[in-house]
């Protein structure tokens, strides 16, 4: 007996048979099993998943003579002839040799006979998208209303290059990619039934080398079977298959953690040298990166990483973080990317490598603003603790006479009403350093504050309140706030529309957390719309001041009345 593959010795020609398309073998068992099966099929789906398999089982189910039967016995006359194709009743057509319209109308002819000696006349056209719009369109009425004898089974690769008009025709199928787990067991068994020595991992890689398809794992396997001499290791498919090997990249990627640029270049040089590609190299380790991120998300299944997750190196797994891996990712996907467009590749490996031996001090735009966060709530925390005896720079204090820039909006913000808008010094030569309000500077052994906060006092420390905790649109609100009442605890806030009330209220649990954290007062905080205000009148001395403000600092305060008057508990602005 001459010798054949795996692939097609091992062809399944059951529906029982098939693995992992357990899907598309329930509903085709049971419409054959009802009898209302259809006149057209589409089976999409990657190579090697049983579309073929599947049609051929398909047709040995409608022709069997103990049919049509959703289990074809595979001895009658019938069902070893389709197994064997050379059944003239089932007939395969290659779509990619026949795309021309002049082969679709020699089936037309075909199919105005009878089956000769079968139930039904089948026709299976591969890689059906390879005909020609002409082709297709003079298959439309045929499989539309085909006659009682006949049935059409497509299979393509690639489904959305079928005219929609054929698929609307056809009951579709799509077939999915193999489990690593269900192709590795299938190897297993391959091995056992030929006793062939073999290594666990050595089957998973060729499981995961064929990504799903179980004719590419049949085709690898055949391959390894012709050097291993009766024994598949991963040792043998590293020396003979120009492969890497999982420990080396495991020990390259330990000198990357370790900051050992040096002997990272070295040994890349001595696995380029060994007749490992660029290519491959760069595959390689972008995969033993993908298994960190997996395992560093909690993923511990040895099908979906690729090894067992004992095989990385601890230290490798813990040197890096999930941004700085998703990095390093993406630099080697930008390699892969532009290196066939590269003026010499191998620098351009070497010039990576660098980089990813610099990968653990790797920080992110969020990371860095976090870490930016975390010292800003420090500096505050000083300057609240600390009050007036904060000094600043001299060079800092001084502002020129005439500037023509605004000053940042964080600091009008930030910095309390006394010293933005009260009496400032003769000539603003030097800005006033007035201390913070007392209440909001420190709190007493008990946890709460000498004095409750007057309204003056208390807004500028809400607006610092929803800069703080990123909340845009509710600083906003604060901003234009035009009057403020306190009463002891109780903090009424009268915004110019329902927008802003609705928003100061929804937000009023945080302010008073907060409030209460920076102050130890339990302020009880409201809102109320006040649209009135908007047309409240300045006095000749809060007119006179707003024009000294105006003429040094060449800017427009937030509000249209941004002196609070010192009189009242009110805060107009």
């Amino acid at each position: 007996m001459s010798y054949e593959v795996t692939a097609i010795r091992k062809r399944p020609h059951t529906f029982e048979s098939l693995v992992g398309q357990e899907f598309v073998v329930s509903a085709l068992t049971n419409s054959i099993a009802n009898g209302n099966f259809a006149r057209a099929y589409l089976f999409s789906g990657p190579h090697g998943v049983g579309k073929t398999s599947v049609a051929r089982i398909l047709a040995a189910a409608l022709n069997c003579e103990h049919g049509p039967t959703p289990h074809p016995c595979c001895r009658c006359a019938s069902c070893k002839e389709i197994i064997a194709g050379n059944s003239l009743d089932v007939t395969e057509i290659d779509g990619a040799s026949n795309t021309s319209v002049s082969d679709i109308r020699v089936i037309k002819d075909e199919i105005l006979f009878p089956p000769n000696s079968s139930r039904f006349k089948i026709y299976i056209i591969d890689e059906v998208h390879m005909l020609s719009n002409s082709a297709f369109n003079a298959l439309l009425k045929t499989i539309e209303e085909p006659p009682e004898h006949v049935v059409f089974i497509f299979a393509t690769t690639e489904v959305h290059k079928v005219l929609p008009t054929i698929r609307s025709r056809c009951q579709q199928f799509h077939f999915r990619l193999i489990d690593t787990d269900v192709v590795k067991n299938l190897l297993k068994d391959r091995c056992l039934e030929r006793t062939i020595r073999f290594e666990d991992d050595a089957l998973l890689w060729i499981a995961k080398e064929a990504a799903g398809s179980v004719r590419d794992a049949y085709m690898l396997f055949d391959q390894i079977l012709t050097f291993s001499n009766g024994e598949i290791t991963l040792q043998k498919i590293r020396e003979n298959m120009g492969v890497i090997g999982f420990d080396r990249i495991n020990d390259l990627v330990v000198l990357m953690a370790e900051g050992k640029e040096k002997e990272v270049l070295e040994t890349a040089s001595a696995i380029l040298s060994a007749g490992v590609s660029i290519e491959q190299l760069i595959n390689d380790l972008a995969e033993y990166f993908r298994g960190i991120l997996l395992i560093k998300t909690g993923i511990e299944k040895e099908s979906l990483i690729g090894v067992r997750k004992d095989r990385y190196h601890a230290e490798a797994v813990g040197a890096f973080s999930v941004s700085g891996v998703e990095n390093a990712l993406s630099l080697l996907f930008s390699l892969y990317r532009d290196i066939r467009f590269s003026v010499n590749p191998r620098f351009e490996l070497e010039l990576i490598l660098s980089r990813l031996s610099r990968l653990k001090d790797f920080l992110t735009k969020t990371e860095i603003l976090e870490e930016l966060g975390i010292l800003k709530q420090q500096l505050l925390k000083q300057i609240s603790l600390h009050g007036s005896s904060v000094s600043v720079p001299e060079k800092e204090r001084e502002i020129p006479a005439k500037t023509t820039e605004r000053p940042p909006a964080e600091d009008l913000l930030s910095s309390p009403a006394e010293t933005v808008f009260r009496q400032p010094p003769a000539g603003f030569a030097q800005r006033s350093e007035q201390p913070l309000p007392a209440a909001a500077e420190t709190h007493s052994a008990g946890g709460t504050a000498e004095r409750p906060l007057t309204s003056k006092e208390i807004l500028p420390l809400l607006i610092r309140i929803a800069v703080e905790n990123k909340k845009p649109l509710l600083k906003t609100v604060l901003s234009e706030i035009k009057k403020a009442h306190a009463d002891g605890t109780r903090l009424t806030l009268y915004c110019k529309n329902d927008y802003g009330r609705d928003a100061v209220c929804q937000s009023a649990p945080l302010l008073e957390r907060e409030v209460f954290e920076k102050t130890g007062i339990a302020y009880k905080i409201d809102a109320e719309t006040a649209p009135d205000l908007s047309a409240n009148l300045q006095t000749p001395s809060e007119a006179a001041e707003l024009e000294l403000f105006r003429q040094v600092f060449n800017a427009e305060p937030v509000g249209k009345n941004p002196v609070p008057s010192a009189e009242s508990g009110d805060l107009n602005f």
